[in-house]
């Protein structure tokens, strides 16, 4: 259905080489490429964008940018595409940074139709719908990125393509982008320890305990790199290290109630009732009851 809202221009602006109109009239999620006109209806731009922080503040493509397009050969339109694509891509990204996805996405969308065969754009529309946990979307999106480009400076695609299929437990397949990812770039914490979580799924404590080191030396303040191997550590019973880097994942992050259950479980594995009960009591305070409740039944931590 067709909707109509009014509303004052509030100014021009320039987006790069664009010119954008600043508009109280209201434009809706999804409503971008419709139509700005006058009280006369005659058409002065294309609805663009909001900024989300604002009340009511929206732009609009100025119109002669229109009819600037309609006048040119096919290879310039094709360049104030690829300008205007960036636009989008770049608002895009501050919408990711706000944790806007749905947002981020229209804005990627946008930049795609514009500029089909840019590969960042899919990797960062890809990265949005995984935030949102719609991985055959991602998935899609990762795998055309690949595909536009393979090379080592897309990496982040196959980091992203990588998490998706973790989380599908296509742990081979996982592995394979993780490691291409590392040879593209060899320092970087995220892949060492969502590595080190493949090999943990996949049973290889030691490899995976090889990979959360090299996180942690990559980076010694890196807390979930810390929680993970106490994860690996107490899967092959070798507690006290555990127990250890549970106690650094707390340091590092206070907050962090898994932490605080996990190291629990051990205490009280080890008969530690006084200090298993405390991280329970502190887990339940940060939102994490199941455990404390589960000892309460047994007739422990009352």
């Amino acid at each position: 259905s067709n909707s109509l809202s009014e509303g004052i221009i509030a100014g021009l602006r320039q987006n790069g080489t664009i010119s954008v109109i600043q508009t109280t009239a209201a434009i809706s999620h999804g409503s971008s490429g419709g139509g700005l006109f006058n009280n006369k209806g005659r058409l002065v731009g294309i609805t663009t964008f909001k900024i989300v922080d604002g009340e009511n503040v929206n732009f609009a493509v100025h119109v002669k940018h229109v009819s600037e397009l309609l006048s040119k050969p096919v290879k310039e339109i094709s360049a104030n595409n690829a300008n205007l694509a960036i636009s989008h891509i770049k608002m895009g990204e501050k919408f990711s940074d706000q944790m806007q996805y749905e947002l981020a996405i229209e804005e990627y969308t946008l930049a795609i139709r514009l500029d089909s065969n840019n590969a960042y754009v899919f990797e960062k529309r890809g990265s949005a719908y995984s935030e949102l946990n719609q991985s055959v979307r991602a998935m899609a999106d990762f795998d055309q990125s690949i595909r536009l480009d393979p090379s080592e400076t897309n990496e982040w695609a196959y980091f992203g393509r990588g998490v998706e299929y973790t989380k599908i437990n296509q742990l081979d397949l996982a592995l394979a982008d993780f490691n291409q990812y590392i040879r593209y770039n060899p320092n970087s914490k995220f892949v060492y320890n969502n590595r080190g979580i493949v090999y943990s799924n996949l049973k290889q404590y030691e490899r995976a305990i090889a990979d959360y080191n090299e996180a942690i030396r990559l980076d010694p303040t890196f807390q979930i790199a810390f929680y993970d191997r106490g994860n690996a550590y107490r899967t092959i019973n070798k507690y006290d290290l555990a127990i250890a880097d549970y106690d650094q994942s707390i340091r590092l992050n206070p907050n962090h109630k898994s932490s605080y259950n996990n190291r629990a479980v051990l205490y009280i594995t080890l008969k530690k009732y006084q200090n298993g009960c405390s991280d329970a009591k502190q887990a339940c305070s940060l939102g994490g009851c199941k455990y404390l409740e589960t000892l309460k039944s047994k007739g422990i931590c009352n």
